[in-house]
């Protein structure tokens, strides 16, 4: 797995912005320059309850914890979910074990992929009436008997079943132990980021149930598919061959409405007007519906798996930033599986700037 970010767009990258979060406890000046050397972070002004960390880093705050923390069972007494607490009315915070946690990044930037990408996956929904799709302020408790990890994916889908299995309660703190069956992330622009939280986070999804997930990495130029190597055979996922073949159907059955109408608009003979007219405009419908069909598609195939983690299989791909570099992403559109199996994400449309 690339876990650098081998960054092409220099001009992109954004200063970490450090935010303060605000500690339950008050904390020793020796604890406080354990946790910025540990953390290998630049000395603010120290304070007793309050430190600033960087947006999208993975931080360890345990230096910070007092005695009483290290408690038996500390699982259900975790110290993180304490300062999450603390602070959830002003950042959204992410932990994973007793010890690490880091704050989602809000930059317009990555915001707007994210809503892009919500629209995306909300259009398809409501399409095809599947399930519930959930933005990034829903949150998932995974694993809660060995890491308790509590992740908030910038888009994720589940079905009915799924989502029903939560009692109405979960539902309006919109906390559950039950994992979505689809994620998707949005990669930050931060010189901090990476890339190493957002693909642990992928393997952890992956691991705790998730079919599969896709990571969209802007900055660097790439986009990862990610899937349940027990969902491939041959490292492709059974789905690909009738995506494959509806594609090319699509495509031959477009291209045949096109020509048909093209040649009925070489002889208008008894055609009124306004039968011309409503033929040009199903003519430029057509045309305009063929033109994503011929650009690159991408599929959930030559997956390899995670080294380390053999059940969950991934792929990079390298987004064409050379197209539309100012405004939006490649001209490339890629098929989901599972659940989601004929959602298709148009990059085209994802802001770059």
């Amino acid at each position: 797995m690339d876990t650098n970010n081998n960054i092409n767009n220099d001009n992109h990258l954004e200063n970490p912005d450090y935010i303060s979060i605000v500690l339950p406890w008050d904390i020793s000046i020796d604890q406080y320059n354990k946790f910025v050397d540990i953390n290998q972070l630049p000395a603010h002004k120290y304070q007793q309850n309050t430190v600033a960390i960087p947006n999208s880093t993975k931080i360890d705050f345990s230096p910070l914890f007092q005695k009483k923390c290290f408690s038996f069972n500390r699982l259900h007494n975790n110290p993180l979910h304490k300062i999450e607490k603390l602070n959830r009315d002003t950042h959204l915070i992410e932990t994973k074990g007793t010890d690490f946690l880091w704050v989602k990044d809000f930059a317009s930037l990555p915001g707007s992929q994210t809503g892009d990408f919500l629209r995306q996956v909300g259009q398809w929904n409501i399409k095809n009436k599947l399930g519930i799709v959930f933005s990034q302020k829903s949150k998932y408790r995974l694993f809660p008997n060995i890491n308790n990890l509590v992740y908030s994916p910038d888009v994720s889908f589940k079905t009915h079943a799924i989502y029903n299995l939560d009692k109405l309660r979960v539902k309006k703190n919109n906390i559950t132990v039950h994992p979505p069956q689809y994620v998707l992330e949005v990669a930050s622009y931060s010189q901090k980021n990476k890339l190493d939280i957002k693909q642990e986070k992928m393997v952890d999804w992956i691991t705790a149930g998730v079919e599969s997930g896709i990571l969209y990495d802007g900055c660097g130029g790439k986009v990862y598919l990610y899937c349940r190597s027990n969902m491939l055979i041959n490292q492709q996922h059974p789905n690909v061959q009738g995506q494959l073949n509806g594609i090319n159907n699509e495509i031959v059955q477009l291209q045949q409405r096109i020509f048909n109408r093209q040649q009925r608009l070489l002889n208008t003979i008894g055609l009124l007007p306004d039968d011309i007219l409503d033929l040009q405009t199903q003519l430029n419908q057509d045309q305009q519906e063929l033109v994503p069909l011929q650009w690159p598609q991408f599929y959930y195939q030559n997956m390899n798996p995670v080294p380390g983690h053999p059940g969950v299989s991934f792929r990079t791909i390298p987004l064409w930033l050379n197209q539309n570099p100012q405004y939006h992403g490649p001209n490339m559109i890629i098929h989901c599986i599972g659940v989601t199996n004929g959602l298709k994400l148009n990059l085209s449309t994802i802001p770059m700037d």
